[in-house]
């Protein structure tokens, strides 16, 4: 694809990751919640509300437990204790993590309040984990400014995340 410019074709600008931002938190925490909401979808009295629940839970003890880990090693590189500024900013830095989470809460969210039936709540939130992971591979890809077949493996290496995912769902069940 090009976009035009003065009269011109230049090619379109790949995309940009924020420097600084915290993408193996963002990959991470999407193939926590995408794992955790197929492992929960295996027990079978449990409802889209308890799923909500225990997805939400989880994830915030999973950021809670990055954000206690990298204070600590924070901490014990220095003679000074961290102030709560900077507890602070390890916790924005670590939010990715959270976010990785919203997709799957919000297709949750729609099963508990009956818009959605339980088993099709699940399915759209492990398939948009599984395509957040594939874009995340593009998105890589991209921003390292790869080839057309080394964005290929990029997304397929991100998707061989998600197909284990999906492969360990089936063969549980």
């Amino acid at each position: 694809m090009r976009e035009s410019r003065g009269g011109y074709a230049r090619p379109l600008s790949a995309p940009r990751v924020e420097p600084g931002a915290n993408v193996a938190g963002a990959i991470y925490g999407q193939v926590l919640v995408t794992s955790f909401v197929a492992a929960l979808s295996e027990e079978e009295s449990i409802d889209s509300g308890e799923m909500f629940t225990g997805v939400l839970v989880t994830m915030l003890v999973f950021w809670l437990a990055h954000v206690y880990a990298d204070a600590v090693a924070k901490r014990l590189a220095r003679e000074d204790p961290l102030t709560w500024l900077e507890v602070w900013t390890i916790a924005k830095q670590e939010w990715p993590m959270l976010q990785a989470a919203v997709p799957a809460l919000l297709a949750l969210a729609l099963g508990w309040a009956g818009v959605l039936p339980t088993l099709t709540a699940v399915r759209l939130a492990i398939g948009l984990g599984v395509v957040a992971l594939l874009a995340w591979g593009f998105v890589i890809a991209r921003a390292s400014r790869l080839s057309a077949l080394a964005t290929l493996g990029s997304v397929a290496l991100n998707g061989a995340f998600a197909l284990g995912i999906v492969t360990l769902k089936i063969l549980i069940h």
